[in-house]
């Protein structure tokens, strides 16, 4: 009888457990979305550490765009790193008034953060993002000194 129910419970177990998923459904894979791998540029340096997880563009007819990207930090340490939008007319010139300017920012270990920009102008039909490593920035930025 003890046996049969050992039996039983053994089985009832196994079904329970087959059900489960250890896998988060709603988790984002990094570098799925296309839109982020053709309008995001990113460091070399950067790219074993830091993950685009998704880029969202919003805009409404005669209105300006807003972007939003995610970006996650896989590593345990923190990243400093500068970022810029530079925003497109349809031809695909970039708008240089005001200028893009280059931003800082720091990403926590395992952290997600979000980078937002709004274009300047209602002219503004496309964009892209630039990422440096902190390292890489303050290279180019003594080379041009």
């Amino acid at each position: 009888m003890i046996r049969n129910l050992t039996c039983y419970f053994s089985l009832l177990l196994i079904a329970v457990f087959a059900g489960c998923d250890s896998a988060d459904p709603d988790a984002q894979q990094p570098a799925n979305n296309p839109l982020s791998a053709s309008k995001v540029t990113t460091d070399p340096i950067l790219l074993r550490d830091l993950s685009v997880i998704k880029v969202e563009e919003k805009s409404s007819e005669g209105s300006l765009i807003a972007v939003m990207a995610e970006l996650q930090n896989n590593t345990y340490k923190a990243r400093e790193f500068n970022y810029r939008f530079t925003w497109l007319k349809a031809d695909g010139s970039e708008i240089n008034s005001p200028p893009p300017l280059w931003k800082s920012g720091l990403i926590l270990a395992q952290e997600r953060i979000y980078l937002k920009g709004v274009a300047p102008y209602g002219t503004v039909v496309d964009f892209r993002l630039d990422i440096l490593a902190r390292e890489t920035y303050q290279t180019t930025e003594a080379k041009k000194k």
